[in-house]
């Protein structure tokens, strides 16, 4: 319990001046922008309203602009009370000062995620960056500059700047992340922190965090999402005994599913593709492919407005069909995908069903619209295998010599994916070299690629988008579509 007249004799004044940036963010200036609406409040405490109450009620009403409004005011106000009364006393007497310390570290993030409910609905996404590079330094704390940096790494890749995001996040690669409470903010700052690191952390780390998340695990979309989390990333690190362990627990978790009411469970039903694609490779069984094509089907049934979600369950179904050799379906079903939305992964994945065809020149083409720079990493060795295919078959050199430089300059730590680079690059300097001959080679790629799944599926999720899941849709805006 804090000792609130303990904290009273700490209590500093801090002013804000009224030409600097307000504390919201907005990049206005103090006096245009927070400043009416904490005077207000100041000299008439008793009759105003409080903020945080007016803020939920215009965005529960979809009225997002005046949400906006009053969720600045709360959190400007929130600082300005961090500042006069938490920090001196935290400062002065830490132990006293903890619990009420971390209740506002937990509150101003809180506020924010109510902010950037607002800011998106009105599609204002840099006034979310200005919003969390704004909050960075508000706190000197290691869990809140965790749960700040996480926040923007996600936005930043939402605004397709990933490159950015990743340099965020990569301060965080040698970091041990214990101290990060298994709270709502806790458990989403983790989620973020794997989506973005788990091709570069090691093993033990994405497991550590990953059954730290399973313990709290109360709801079926999260137990299925850690665990086929939990299944890709041992696939990838070739640690067959704890794939196929994640791989079965998947399957005791869709039994339970299958029995139970998810009529309403959007999140579900966009998770369960992925789910059936990681069981299926791992137990290297085609009964879950066919049923993750039902599954996409019926979604596509239910969800018809929703074109991106649309996109993701063709794309699904299309790499379905890939991995059944029922090429001409793959086709079509990709080629949907891209009308609704043109991916990367889309694609590239069409890629692999020209190849498949010996469509070359179609493969070629799709692959000279790509832009290869902005790929992430895992994509950017899909692209480059498919040159080496490209390289061998044509015969062309050239070809083959700017791809082995590209496969030599890619960062790869995770062992799957260096064994990979590492068959490529062989490939590609033996035809250099012109050390045996090219039918030779292209039946060496052939093996290469069964074996590492170049031409399956690639494990990175399907029908299941971070942005579309953890900003809430029709759910209520109170609601939030991770449930812990």
């Amino acid at each position: 319990m804090v000792d609130i007249k303990q904290m009273k004799k700490y209590v500093q004044k801090y002013s804000v001046e009224r030409n600097q940036p307000c504390l919201c963010g907005s990049g206005k200036k103090y006096k245009k922008c927070c400043e009416p609406y904490i005077d207000e409040r100041q000299k008439n405490i008793s009759k105003t309203p409080d903020y945080d109450d007016l803020a939920i009620k215009y965005l529960n009403k979809k009225q997002y602009a005046e949400a906006e409004l009053y969720f600045r005011a709360h959190l400007t106000q929130y600082i300005i009370w961090y500042n006069e009364q938490t920090k001196p006393f935290y400062k002065e007497e830490p132990e006293a000062a903890k619990d009420i310390y971390l209740i506002d570290i937990d509150a101003i993030n809180e506020i924010a995620d109510f902010l950037v409910k607002a800011l998106y609905r009105q599609n204002k996404i840099k006034e979310i960056h200005h919003l969390y590079e704004n909050l960075v330094d508000i706190i000197d704390n290691s869990v809140y500059r965790f749960y700040i940096d996480t926040q923007r790494a996600y936005w930043l890749d939402y605004d397709k700047m990933n490159d950015k995001a990743v340099l965020i996040m990569d301060g965080y690669l040698n970091k041990e992340l214990d101290e990060i409470p298994l709270t709502y903010l806790g458990i989403k700052s983790l989620v973020f922190y794997l989506y973005f690191l788990h091709l570069r952390l090691p093993a033990v780390t994405s497991f550590k965090i990953l059954d730290k998340l399973l313990r709290v695990a109360e709801d079926y979309y999260s137990m299925l999402y850690f665990l086929t989390q939990k299944a890709r990333i041992a696939f990838m690190h070739n640690d067959t005994n704890l794939a196929k362990t994640s791989a079965e627990q998947l399957l005791k978790e869709l039994r339970k599913i299958s029995s139970a009411d998810i009529s309403n469970s959007r999140e579900v039903y966009a998770l369960l593709p992925d789910t059936y694609q990681m069981v299926a490779i791992i137990l290297n069984d085609d009964k879950y492919y066919r049923s993750l094509i039902e599954i996409c089907e019926q979604n596509i049934l239910r969800y018809r407005e929703d074109k991106k979600f649309l996109a993701s369950q063709y794309h699904a179904i299309g790499q379905a069909y890939t991995s059944l050799k029922k090429l001409d379906k793959a086709k079509e079903s990709i080629l949907k995908s891209l009308a609704l939305d043109k991916r990367d992964e889309y694609q590239l994945d069409l890629v692999k069903v020209f190849l498949k065809l010996e469509e070359q020149k179609s493969a070629l083409k799709v692959l000279n619209e790509i832009k290869y720079d902005k790929l992430e990493e895992n994509l950017k060795i899909d692209y480059l295998s498919y040159f080496v295919d490209v390289a061998l078959t044509n015969k062309d050199k050239n070809i083959a010599v700017q791809t082995e430089k590209k496969l030599a300059n890619l960062r790869i730590v995770i062992p799957y994916f260096q064994m990979m680079t590492n068959d490529f690059r062989s490939l590609l300097l033996d035809f250099i070299c012109g050390k045996y001959g090219n039918d030779t080679l292209i039946i060496r790629l052939k093996k290469f690629a069964a074996r590492n799944l170049i031409l399956q599926p690639n494990f990175f999720g399907i029908g299941i988008n971070l942005n579309e899941i953890l900003v809430p849709k029709d759910k209520g805006e109170n609601g939030n579509a991770l449930h812990f």
